[in-house]
């Protein structure tokens, strides 16, 4: 059994939450099932249209293939993305594009401006609800200031959708399409690692977490990015609202009233009752942005630029310093 496996990987993992969630209830709504159900993704591919469906084992080889005696994949053009515009790959021959149309998150910076409206930045209110990023948002990240999924700061410019010289810019062409695993070795002949978490820019210069390190990945930077970031929205929290704050990635609504002010949610703190729910506008965008990037496990690789910046720009509009800190150039 040393190499045996109790379940498929990836897409065809037939216990995983992704598709076991709505058994109980015997239906997946429409919002849903263009992603959970195999029967739900085919009618999206091909109309993009999502009705109510029947639970789903899996996804189906049928669900990205055309012909299942030569296993050609399906055509697929550009996917709409929440923030009301439609991108995709050009010219390409590995089908990424039947990628995105489950990876386009759910929400955009968008909604964020909508829900603060006229609200006064440091203004606190129960009336604004905050807008949730659904995990596994990859393609959202990929495009940048193309897709606007992030909450984008005023005055400020982003970069657009990720380029990697040689290729490496596609799903495809780093994610093996039936496991999800990356192919690191391909990483090696120019980063010198096969550890995509500590690939970073050749040749870089630049220490964007300000801790004096050259030889840390983009992945580590980021994180330490977000662990500032954190850090200054419970701050924030405490002094604006007079109530703590924390986050965890793993329930709904992720933001939580930390009651013994540790800095994390505890057990007894996940209740509905407990949800963290009067915002100000500032602390809203940078929670929003803070849970869409860490709700996808690969933004450092999908889009590095795009994350560093907004991260660097949410601390700074918390009143954060970022002395020490980089900004990538878009």
């Amino acid at each position: 059994m040393s190499h045996a496996s109790r379940t498929a990987t990836g897409h065809f993992d037939s216990a995983a939450t992704a598709f076991r969630q709505w058994d109980e209830a015997g239906t997946v709504p429409a919002a849903c099932s263009r992603c959970h159900t195999s029967t739900g993704a085919a009618q999206y591919a091909l109309d993009e249209v999502s009705t109510r469906q029947s639970p789903a084992v899996s996804l189906e080889c049928s669900t990205c293939h055309s012909d299942l005696r030569t296993f050609a994949l399906k055509d697929a053009g550009e996917t709409s993305f929440p923030a009301g515009v439609r991108l995709g790959y050009e010219n390409i021959d590995d089908s990424s594009n039947l990628c995105l149309s489950c990876h386009t998150g759910t929400t955009s910076g968008a909604d964020v401006t909508a829900t603060i409206g006229a609200t006064r930045a440091d203004e606190p209110s129960g009336k604004m609800d905050l807008p949730v990023q659904h995990p596994g948002s990859a393609a959202a990240i990929l495009f940048g200031s193309e897709a606007h999924s992030l909450y984008e700061y005023p005055g400020q410019k982003y970069s657009a959708d990720f380029y990697h010289p040689g290729g490496g810019d596609t799903c495809l062409s780093c994610h093996d399409a039936h496991t999800l695993k990356v192919d690191g070795t391909q990483c090696v002949r120019c980063h010198g690692v096969s550890d995509p978490e500590k690939v970073r820019w050749v040749n870089a210069t630049q220490d964007y977490n300000g801790n004096g390190n050259l030889n840390e990945g983009l992945a580590e930077e980021i994180e330490s990015l977000k662990q500032q970031l954190y850090a200054k929205m419970q701050w924030y929290a405490g002094v604006y609202m007079d109530t703590p704050l924390a986050y965890t990635p793993d329930t709904s609504p992720y933001y939580f009233k930390d009651n013994n002010n540790n800095g994390v949610v505890d057990p007894e703190e996940i209740n509905p009752q407990n949800a963290f729910t009067i915002w100000t506008p500032r602390l809203l965008r940078a929670a929003y942005n803070y849970h869409a990037i860490a709700s996808d496990a690969g933004a450092y690789a999908h889009n590095g630029d795009y994350v560093l910046q907004i991260l660097f720009d949410a601390i700074r509009d918390l009143g954060g310093s970022v002395k020490g800190l980089a900004r990538p150039t878009p």
